[in-house]
């Protein structure tokens, strides 16, 4: 399906290019803008912790009703005006995702018989994420031909790339009280990257040109998009525990992942600590609706 929609928008690209090389309707509009997640979408953080027996645990996360796709997009585009109210366009976008905060807290306490403290847990797990997301869109729009005010629509086909990062903060105290007392303090920060791959999806932009003269207009849309984005690996790029540095000593299984469609998992089969882990691919939600305001020039 993708090698299909790809087929399809190199030759659109292709006459497009030709077009604009014979044409004089050529012009250019630049855009920034502001979007906010949309959908009821989720997003899975994957961690690994140990408990006090040095047990691995996979320890994931859900976040509910969030997007990578909100934040901050600047636009470019390049476009050939074939007739009086249709155009054609290919539009180049830089998305500087917002962060994403989930904060878990757990405070657990042991009283003695006497109402004094005998034991007491506080973890506090926050993580950060956030995307830096490229996107190119080949796009056609139609429009009215009034004189100042022109209300236009547009429908585009996105092809997406770019990373996700996580930040994952991690602390934990405890306290025991025997004959004396004893605290114990844990903390660990971890950065991971996920990248690799690309992913389709779909563009809407409803809007109004205001003309302030035969070369120069403004302009003011919404913008709809609709996009899933699956990376194909994952990667820990820093890992300090109780002030040291502890990327260096950590195996290849618990420091990259490998997301595949599918893959087998068969009873007492050893791990391989020098191979990357294998994770079914998500789904990662970038669906948003924002607002864009710009200028167009015509040549």
């Amino acid at each position: 399906m993708k090698k299909n929609i790809i087929t399809i928008l190199f030759f659109t690209s292709f006459i497009f290019l030709n077009k604009i090389i014979i044409a004089q309707q050529l012009y250019f509009n630049i855009n920034f803008g502001y979007n906010i997640d949309a959908g009821n979408n989720f997003i899975k953080i994957y961690n690994t912790i140990y408990d006090d027996n040095n047990n691995r645990i996979d320890n994931g996360k859900i976040i509910k009703n969030t997007s990578y796709g909100k934040g901050v997009n600047a636009d470019f585009g390049i476009g050939y005006k074939f007739k009086k109210s249709v155009s054609t366009e290919i539009n180049f976008s830089y998305l500087n995702g917002g962060n994403i905060e989930y904060l878990t807290q757990q405070n657990i306490k042991v009283n003695q018989a006497n109402g004094s403290l005998l034991y007491s847990q506080e973890i506090i797990d926050n993580n950060k994420l956030y995307s830096r997301f490229f996107r190119i869109i080949p796009t056609i729009k139609f429009n009215t031909n009034f004189n100042k005010l022109n209300p236009f629509i547009k429908f585009g086909i996105i092809i997406g790339f770019g990373s996700i990062y996580t930040e994952e903060n991690y602390y934990k105290k405890e306290i025991t009280v025997n004959i004396t007392e004893k605290i114990n303090e844990e903390t660990t920060y971890k950065e991971w990257t996920y990248n690799g791959g690309f992913s389709i999806g779909y563009n809407t932009r409803i809007g109004v040109d205001y003309k302030i003269n035969e070369k120069l207009y403004l302009f003011g849309e919404f913008n709809i998009i609709s996009l899933k984005y699956s990376n194909t690996k994952g990667e820990m790029t820093k890992y300090v525990e109780n002030g040291e540095d502890k990327l260096s000593e950590t195996s290849t299984y618990d420091k990259e992942y490998e997301f595949v469609e599918e893959y087998s998992i068969y009873q007492n089969e050893p791990i391989d600590e020098n191979k990357p882990r294998k994770v079914l691919k998500e789904a990662n939600p970038f669906d948003s609706i924002g607002f864009n305001i710009g200028i167009i020039y015509r040549l």
